[in-house]
């Protein structure tokens, strides 16, 4: 992921947000949110609210790698192999499109 002209590996920033003892699964992506635009969202399936999240991030990420979006969801999308999908996060979730 690129944010803010810095290159941004997703498992930092969600290894990062599973530390919440409320996160469940936490995934990250880069969103479009105008032609070439993007921020980082935040993705997870607990009880933690965004709030929370948002607070544990600013707590202990730089500042160009906290997400910029918080998306609470019921379950992530996954592979076939299990892995999370991030394209079908981006996909349904981007903010460049009505």
């Amino acid at each position: 992921m690129n944010a803010g002209g810095f290159r941004v590996a997703p498992p930092e920033i969600e290894d990062h947000l599973a530390s919440h003892p409320h996160a469940g699964d936490v995934a990250v992506a880069e969103l479009p949110t105008a032609p070439g635009v993007s921020i980082v969202a935040a993705f997870w399936t607990g009880a933690a609210t965004p709030d929370q999240m948002q607070a544990l991030a600013e707590a202990g990420l730089a500042r160009y790698k906290q997400p910029r979006a918080w998306i609470p969801l019921d379950a992530l999308p996954r592979t076939p192999t299990g892995k999370i999908n991030r394209r079908a996060l981006r996909e349904a979730h981007r903010k460049d499109r009505p």
